[in-house]
């Protein structure tokens, strides 16, 4: 319940800055000084932690007080480090923010990136906040505290909606960096007094040891020399940087259409992929530790096929109804139909990077499982290279290849994650050649539905959901024909999806 609320309130929070700035100068720099503030903490702190935090705390079982005063020494002594290392590095960004800025929006209008420099001099100091939170979140969830752990980014979302939609009135833009450094402040207190309910955060000394500083070291190495780009939350990051810094060229909107449209392809990630891939992860690990190969190539297999099966739709109902999801979505005060037309066009992009996206997504978990974190590194570079690319050469063309890039280089890195997975288990790891036929079989069915509808009826929005309705209708059908191994599974996904539901 608390991740359904997370992502609802995420979704609200969308809305209302839709709703209050639409697409323009403002939300350009917002979502431009974002991203830079997001990737710094993610690449540095969120990854580091995460590799870091959870398995030194466990190492560290609780058997006498001698213990729990080891482990109480490790999360303050943790917790003054990240601190002080999170406002070092905003001191220093914030220092090197006007050059920052020069570099990511080389074709912004001047109004602008002047509006995101002074947007990026209050977001930096974000950095330290989330590190610390992100720390404490760890400790809960190693103390299997879960669900106060994801409260974290619920009071997070909640907090913004509140600051922003009480404060724009008074400070205008200005109230939308505000709203996102309001909540991680307010979570540093809720966060810290959680942690010292466990008996973990009190007054004792500081643990500056170089057996402390060298444990970090050992587990968070591989993700600090890499500078976080092997994860996939570092792959996410990295590329929508690198994207919204070329949308600086194609004139006003731009980078908050992309913004926007990141938001909606990411909610079948959300709901679907990433689900799966958490389940997935401690599976297969155990099944790497047993040495069974057959079994971790019969899960990649069933992964692949079943990727193909349920998030076709979903790019495709993505791509064709793209104007009217942001319609429907989005369109209310001053998120105009220019806004609409631009996010779509994003949003038509970006379609095809929820297949492809969530190849890597789950297989890089898989690299995990084998102790091969290299691989997600190499293949992560490979993707950023592909990006800028593709960037680079297309840079004189239309708005939408800004986003079909991104797409492009989620193509390469899941063609290199397949290509590994076959290479470490053989054929097998892929889905059988007759089944994918039979599936490409339905799918093509359901695209010619798609265009008859189309050709047929008014482009209006009616049009539209008809369309994609009709596309649904035969795709489903033509899978439960021609696919009987998968029908049950098929029905039953069906039926929880939209009577479950209700």
């Amino acid at each position: 319940m608390v991740t359904v609320a997370v992502a609802v309130a995420g979704y609200l929070r969308e809305l209302l800055l839709a709703g209050l700035f639409g697409a323009g100068k403002e939300t350009d720099a917002f979502y431009l000084s974002l991203a830079f503030v997001q990737t710094v903490h993610d690449l540095l702190f969120a990854g580091a932690l995460t590799a870091t935090v959870v398995p030194l705390l466990h190492g560290m079982r609780i058997t006498d007080p001698e213990t729990r005063y080891r482990r109480t020494r490790f999360v303050v002594t943790a917790a003054s480090v990240v601190l002080v290392a999170g406002i070092g590095l905003a001191t220093l960004l914030r220092l090197a923010m006007p050059g920052v800025v020069q570099v990511m929006s080389p074709d912004m209008p001047g109004a602008a990136r002047d509006l995101a420099l002074s947007f990026a001099d209050i977001l930096v100091w974000a950095i330290p906040a989330n590190a610390v939170v992100t720390l404490f979140v760890l400790v809960l969830n190693a103390h299997n505290r879960f669900r106060l752990a994801a409260a974290s980014y619920l009071i997070n979302n909640l907090t913004f909606i509140v600051v922003a939609y009480t404060m724009t009135p008074v400070w205008g833009p200005y109230a939308l960096p505000a709203a996102f450094l309001a909540g991680p402040l307010l979570n540093i207190p809720i966060m810290a007094y959680q942690v010292r309910h466990l008996g973990l955060f009190r007054i004792v000394p500081l643990d500056l040891s170089r057996d402390f500083f060298m444990s970090f070291w050992a587990h968070s190495r591989p993700i600090l020399i890499s500078l976080g780009i092997g994860s996939t939350i570092g792959l996410l990051m990295v590329s929508q940087l690198i994207a919204r810094t070329f949308a600086s060229g194609h004139g006003g909107g731009a980078i908050s259409a992309l913004g926007y449209a990141f938001r909606l392809y990411e909610v079948p990630i959300s709901l679907i992929v990433n689900p799966a891939a958490t389940m997935i992860f401690p599976a297969v690990a155990a099944l790497h530790l047993a040495g069974d190969k057959r079994r971790v190539a019969e899960v990649t297999s069933s992964l692949l096929m079943w990727g193909l099966i349920v998030l076709f739709p979903a790019a495709m109902i993505t791509a064709a109804g793209s104007e009217v999801i942001v319609q429907i979505v989005l369109q209310r005060g001053k998120f105009d139909l220019q806004a609409v037309q631009l996010t779509a066009e994003a949003l038509r992009g970006f379609a095809p990077a929820i297949m492809l996206e969530a190849v890597f997504m789950v297989f890089f978990r898989i690299f995990y499982a084998m102790h091969r974190s290299g691989w997600t590194v190499s293949i992560s570079a490979a993707g950023i290279a592909t990006l800028v690319a593709v960037l680079f050469f297309t840079r004189q063309g239309s708005f939408i290849w800004v986003p079909l890039s991104v797409s492009i280089a989620f193509a390469v890195t899941a063609a290199f994650s397949i290509l590994l997975v076959v290479r470490t288990f053989g054929r097998s790891a892929l889905p059988d050649w007759n089944h994918v036929c039979r599936w490409l079989l339905a799918a093509g069915l359901g695209v010619v539905a798609w265009k008859i509808t189309t050709l047929s009826l008014m482009p209006d929005r009616l049009g539209a959901l008809l369309a994609v309705a009709a596309f649904s209708v035969v795709y489903l059908v033509a899978l439960a024909l021609l696919l009987a191994d998968h029908r049950r599974l098929l029905f039953k996904a069906v039926h929880r999806a939209f009577v479950g539901a209700g």
